[in-house]
């Protein structure tokens, strides 16, 4: 058994992050490591679900912003609909071009 209590102990420092490892190094069982990190972590936890509840809130889909407005329109005036692949290319297409400064007016093509 004792085997075990040192292999859970091995498994649980590979899996926190690298700040709590030494804190559980000298630890004598899982247990004591469990008591630790719930006395250290479980006080906070109505406050940080609270804020992570906010966060959650104010997200917003991600896609692509003004600049890429007439790509977007002609992406969704498209028949019949096209893929994801598709519209990835087109939008990379649309900064090549950018790069290249093909769309900006003050530039020749």
């Amino acid at each position: 058994m004792g085997k075990m209590k040192r292999e859970v102990l091995l498994w649980i420092g590979r899996t926190v992050s690298v700040e709590l490892q030494p804190s559980i190094i000298y630890a004598s069982n899982a247990k004591t490591v469990w008591n630790e990190f719930k006395e250290r972590f479980n006080k906070s936890n109505l406050t940080r679900f609270y804020l992570l509840w906010i966060q959650i809130g104010l997200l917003k889909q991600v896609g692509l912003n003004e600049s890429y407005s007439q790509v977007r329109n002609q992406i969704l005036l498209k028949t019949p609909v096209v893929t994801v692949n598709q519209a990835y290319a087109l939008v990379i297409q649309e900064e090549s071009q950018r790069e290249l400064g093909v769309l900006e007016v003050n530039r020749d093509p």
